[in-house]
């Protein structure tokens, strides 16, 4: 195709058509102020409207009688080839981007530039950098070209399918000269540069797509729910003769190659056949786009829309991505049937992509199909990577090396929720993740499992929504309404290619992410199956509608159950209170009980807390620093400090009055420390992407030291039993603090993981253990409960345990040396829980012989029971 040529031409907008009704004097006058560079004036039913930022100035109709007749103009259009060139031309070559001394982008050059950096031709710098890294798009930034080339701007907004083509014929022929003018950029006959706009002004939902965005360039966020496979497009078809070997060539025109009849050459009828092997394909790929669930308002379902990516773009994207996809909307007639020429009056629209961006931070744009820059190369032209991208992970990595970054991380995260400081070191454990293994007697995995449990009304649910607010990649779902199919994958029948495809589910979706799970416990049994494979081998195998597959669900889960009797009953282990299956709960690495526990001192700072939350900023941060140091709300030291732990921890992470934020640290506009200088915190946003960062490029290692101290650990955790009887810790629990050994390193960005890091994983797990994993019977922590099939199921020593635990606390704590057998044994039965069946009177008394001359019981008879002298 001649360079000159464009690849579609447009018929005429219905701006235009509102815009030939003006009268003759009126287009006169708008064609004069045109010519004179006077802005133009919309005439609508109230006057004379000025035109707005966001809309290109409609054609006038007198514009076509001062068109110049030696240059070409676009059909339809006032653009006119020759001038769109220059102008553009002119733009890649003159741009400059001021730096300052940090490296930064403040914004374009203006009159004052400051002495501390210098101005670069920034569009020149990355057509250079392209070809030296191999690559054929470049990003043009949209709000750039807006600012200083407005018009261009509107014109590839409004007519994109023939303004892009021409902005790529112009990059090619900039990028030739800057080839033909360094001898270490080479270039090749067959380059092909391709434009792709982003970061326009406006970003359009789903569900206010109209007939006025067709044709136009739009920009649309949210998430990724389907993926196809990559699929060859003809672009330029070759036919051959059967007779002559005479070849033609075939363009495809809107979707649809037309096949010749008669040979030209030897003129017989219907003698070409394609030639596959001269013809010319392009990758082409179908992504499903679902409006994501934070962006919706109550009562609305989502929409969906198609989007058709070409090129360099494909695979770029995975199920559960957000992105912004920056296209061109089309439509597409509908034909009743293949044999009649009608069409249906309503079109099937869909959006042609030429970028899409990664809305949450941790993911590359684009597809790396390049080599690596050269570092010579690099140092002698004077190229390095984005100084924007380059100074926000400097301010990252000063962060991350404060001596307070753990205590920065804490206070950061779920602010409007009080205390439960424990959990929420967890719960960041969990988001930043460990290292994961791939050796070859196996993989070991790197996501944190988490559950929180106890009371309602502790605010579990609203930590999940807060984390699922904050992880980069995650989904967020209820046990009530979700099903095996739901979390898994699911088969569909797509209507672009006609075949049997999978959906996936939450928990695919949440591949390399996090999966929140709200009401745990009212999942049925069938669907927290699925699970068992999910969080140890990280796999999901499906076998449905001929179609087997094993798809990666690499995701961290972050469930919260409720107890089965409202209230969390302290006389019933976990196992009993949740009625989960023991071995789904053992892969959890954290067990964290959130119980209502009536403290007045802690309710009155708790109610003033939430109250504070409910006012106005300036009256609640009044509110909130003065209850902080009321001696009416409990202030003293016996209260406030931690037992072990933490310190002033509830005060540090509270320290900081809601809507006093003062600035801490900022860098080019934007905040990365609010608070104070004694108790700063990084906003939702900012703590997002320092996440994102540290799981993409920090992958710590153990080191001698650490290797030593955690196994000196695992032996101090399993000599922690209180019998023989009980296990206190398994493998489970190691590679556990191994984990978040590493995800505590990963807070500060370091390379190595230290003893300190160590110490904090076990403290964690022990934390966590001493409450869930505790035996309500005996006091000790106990983990055969998770390891039980079936946690209704009765064993002579859990009864031995039960009915030493009746003995201690009813009997001997009063005083009393003895009792009835039936008494007992009633007593024992009142005790079961969860299905057990009750002891009949021959199964007691067998009890009571295995009892007999023990620490609890001296000796029995047919009616009554001695118990020992000293009880525990």
């Amino acid at each position: 195709m001649d360079r000159d040529s464009l690849v579609e031409l447009t018929p005429i907008r219905p701006s235009m058509q509102h815009d030939l009704s003006r009268s003759p004097t009126q287009a006169a006058a708008a064609a004069e102020a045109v010519m004179a560079g006077a802005p133009q004036m919309f005439h609508g039913d109230d006057g004379e409207v000025p035109p707005s930022e966001g809309h290109p100035p409609p054609l006038s109709s007198s514009s076509a009688l001062l068109r110049r007749e030696d240059l070409s103009y676009i059909w339809g259009t006032n653009i006119a080839v020759e001038t769109f060139r220059e102008e553009f031309q002119r733009f890649l070559e003159t741009f400059d981007m001021h730096t300052d001394s940090t490296g930064g982008w403040p914004g374009i050059v203006g009159e004052h530039v400051g002495t501390g950096g210098g101005n670069r031709k920034y569009f020149l710098q990355e057509l250079l950098r392209l070809r030296l890294q191999n690559r054929s798009v470049l990003e043009m930034d949209m709000q750039l070209l807006a600012k200083s080339c407005p018009r261009l701007y509107h014109q590839v907004v409004a007519h994109p399918m023939e303004c892009l083509q021409m902005m790529a014929n112009v990059a090619e022929d900039v990028c030739q000269r800057l080839a033909t003018a360094s001898s270490y950029v080479p270039m090749p006959d067959d380059f092909i540069l391709r434009v792709a706009p982003k970061n326009l002004p406006e970003i359009i939902s789903l569900r206010g797509l109209g007939p006025q965005h067709l044709e136009q360039l739009i920009a649309l966020q949210g998430m990724v729910v389907r993926v196809s496979k990559i699929i060859p497009e003809i672009r330029v078809a070759f036919f051959q003769c059967w007779y002559c070997q005479n070849v033609r060539r075939s363009v495809v025109d809107r979707g649809r190659i037309f096949e010749p009849t008669r040979c030209d050459h030897c003129g017989k009828n219907y003698s070409y056949r394609i030639q596959h092997n001269l013809s010319l394909f392009d990758d082409k790929q179908l992504v499903r786009l679902q409006e994501a669930p934070e962006h919706l308002s109550d009562g609305e379902t989502p929409v969906t829309i198609s989007v058709v990516v070409y090129g360099d773009s494909v695979d770029a994207v995975v199920p559960g991505d957000r992105v912004v996809v920056t296209g061109i909307y089309r439509a597409a007639p509908v034909r009743l049937n293949s044999t009649t020429r009608c069409i249906r009056s309503i079109f099937a629209t869909h959006v042609d992509a030429v970028h899409i961006e990664h809305r949450r931070a941790g993911r590359h744009l684009w597809k790396k199909q390049q080599q690596p820059l050269t570092p010579s190369l690099e140092a002698e032209e004077g190229l390095s990577e984005d100084p924007a991208e380059a100074a926000r992970r400097d301010v990252f990595r000063r962060i991350a090396s404060r001596p307070d970054i753990y205590d920065i991380l804490l206070n950061s995260f779920a602010r409007t929720i009080w205390g439960n400081e424990d959990v929420k070191r967890g719960i960041l454990s969990q988001l930043f993740g460990g290292t994961r293994k791939e050796l070859k007697s196996g993989t070991f995995r790197a996501e944190i499992n988490v559950i929180l449990c106890g009371d309602p009304g502790v605010a579990k649910s609203q930590l999940l929504s807060q984390v699922h607010e904050i992880a980069p990649r995650g989904v967020y779902t209820s046990g009530k309404g979700s099903s095996s199919v739901g979390l898994t994958a699911f088969v569909v029948h797509n209507h672009e290619t006609g075949e049997l495809v999978l959906e996936p589910g939450a928990l695919v979706l949440s591949d390399r992410g996090l999966c929140c799970i709200d009401e745990f416990d009212k999942m049925n049994e069938a669907t927290r199956s699925v699970l068992h494979e999910v969080m140890e081998q990280q796999t999901l195998s499906i076998a449905k509608a001929g179609i087997i597959a094993q798809l990666n669900a690499r995701t961290s889960v972050l469930a919260a159950a409720n107890p089965k009797e409202s209230q969390w009953n302290v006389n019933l282990n976990v196992v009993e209170n949740l009625q989960i299956e023991p071995t789904l709960l053992s892969r959890f690495d954290l067990i964290f009980l959130l119980l209502d526990r009536h403290d007045p001192t802690e309710d009155r700072r708790l109610a003033s807390h939430v109250l504070s939350l409910f006012m106005e900023p300036d009256e609640g941060s009044r509110r909130a620093t003065t209850s902080s140091s009321s001696p009416e709300l409990g202030n003293n030291n016996d209260t406030d400090n931690e037992e072990d732990r933490g310190g002033n921890g509830n005060m540090r992470s509270q320290g900081v009055p809601m809507g006093q934020a003062a600035t801490v640290l900022e860098h080019e506009g934007e905040v990365f420390l609010e608070g104070t200088n004694d108790a700063p915190y990084m906003p939702p946003r900012v703590l997002s992407q320092y996440i994102a960062l540290a799981r993409e490029t920090v992958h710590p290692r153990l080191t001698e030291a650490s290797h030593k101290q955690l196994a000196t650990s695992y032996v101090e955790m399993r000599r922690a039993r209180g019998s023989s009887r009980t296990v206190s810790a398994t493998l489970r629990q190691l590679e556990s603090m191994i984990r978040l050994a590493e995800a505590r390193c990963k807070m500060r960005f370091g390379a190595e993981v230290t003893v300190e890091d160590v110490k904090e994983a076990k403290w964690l797990i022990s934390a966590a253990l001493k409450e869930a994993a505790t035996d309500p019977q005996t006091g000790l922590i106990n983990l055969d409960m998770f390891s039980a099939p079936d946690p209704t199921r009765q064993t002579v020593e859990g009864s031995m345990l039960r009915l030493e635990h009746i003995i201690g606390r009813r009997y001997l704590a009063a005083g009393r040396n003895s009792a009835t057998v039936n008494e007992l044994r009633q007593a024992f039965n009142e005790s079961l829980v969860g299905g057990m069946r009750p002891l009949a009177i021959a199964q007691f008394m067998e009890l009571l012989a295995l009892m007999a001359g023990g620490e609890h019981v001296k000796s029995f008879s047919a009616n009554s029971v001695t118990f020992a002298d000293e009880g525990p």
